[in-house]
């Protein structure tokens, strides 16, 4: 099974293209990361809002276990939405993209477009591990019920990080926002860390920087 920052790759690099169609992927999989922590039992956050790290166990995928580095060798204790931000400018996304290829589940093509400028494509070797994302989001987005844990997180991730249109590009983006973003209130494990994503797209795109806040 595809982890959280796979499926964010799988919904931005499309299979028709094989480009990037998420705006702010960076962020997306910055958020990604804290949450497959969080699912995989490595973070949690305190009765402060702070992140703590509860084991170090290595997942044994680049992305995720940079993301682990990160949080577990800080000296500070930073607020979610401070580690999307400080994660936002690791390159998680060539770590994940690496991972697929080597994985032989994603073909990288290099071309060039107008026959001058370089093109890198990321394709699915098998669209059904795309399509069963998308199909799992539609279902949710459709009915709004019985969405687990690892479905409300990226669904967070989606609403949080303008990637509607990528994920669900036949439905209305505003809908799909109001849709996906309540969902991660019924899971205590999801819902600060995509409370974080949000809070730090919104410093973002306000022009605020980096704005960390530790202890």
């Amino acid at each position: 099974m595809a982890n959280l920052l796979e499926e964010v790759v799988f919904l931005a690099y499309r299979d028709d293209k094989g480009r990037n169609a998420a705006p702010y992927l960076q962020w997306s999989l910055a958020g990604a990361a804290l949450l497959e922590l969080s699912l995989g039992g490595r973070v949690t956050v305190d009765d402060s809002g702070r992140v703590d790290v509860a084991g170090g166990t290595p997942f044994g995928d680049a992305a995720v276990d940079e993301a682990l580095t990160r949080l577990s060798g800080s000296r500070t204790r930073h607020i979610p939405s401070s580690w999307v931000q400080i994660l936002a400018g690791v390159d998680l996304r060539q770590r994940v993209l690496d991972g697929l290829v080597a994985h032989g589940v994603l073909a990288h093509e290099r071309d060039r477009a107008l026959g001058l400028i370089p093109v890198e494509r990321h394709k699915p070797v098998d669209a059904g591990v795309e399509d069963e994302i998308r199909a799992r989001l539609d279902r949710t987005f459709a009915d709004g019920t019985g969405a687990g844990a690892r479905t409300a997180a990226l669904a967070g991730i989606v609403a949080t990080t303008f990637m509607e249109p990528a994920a669900l590009p036949h439905a209305k983006t505003s809908a799909v926002t109001k849709a996906f973003g309540a969902l991660a209130d019924g899971f205590p494990e999801v819902r600060p860390f995509v409370d974080g994503t949000r809070l730090a797209m919104t410093l973002f795109r306000s022009g605020s920087g980096l704005v960390v806040v530790g202890s």
